[in-house]
């Protein structure tokens, strides 16, 4: 089997990914983001084999495992610099015709996003 170390790298590098694609330029509540943090969390206690969040923060820290709700926000920061320094017409005329945040509907639930932290 492989060490805590590699598979948390897959995790973060190959299944948070796809679970974070798009919601660059989704409205997300914080209840929106919860649900996103939820199986993460889930997922770490199950994996480290405890229920202490505080033991749970403390691995997050030692791995650098971050919630998926603090990437998304660091996604979106990257994303609302780049979308706004853009040039492209195309994109100008998307930014004028199409309200912020109209683009997506959120559907995830978090009993699917679990299933897929668990299928790794």
């Amino acid at each position: 089997m492989a060490s805590e170390e590699v598979i948390l790298e897959l995790i973060k590098t190959k299944r948070l990914p796809i679970l974070l694609y798009g919601l660059e330029d989704c409205p997300l509540t914080k209840t929106n983001l919860r649900s996103l943090d939820f199986p993460v969390k889930r997922f770490l206690m199950k994996f480290f084999n405890t229920s202490d969040v505080q033991t749970i923060t403390e691995c997050q820290s030692i791995f650098d495992f971050r919630l998926s709700s603090v990437i998304i926000q660091d996604r979106c920061k990257k994303f609302r610099i780049k979308y706004e320094s853009c040039n492209n017409l195309l994109y100008r005329v998307a930014q004028n015709k199409i309200p912020h945040g109209r683009i997506c509907n959120i559907s995830a639930t978090s009993s699917l996003i679990f299933k897929i932290l668990e299928a790794a």
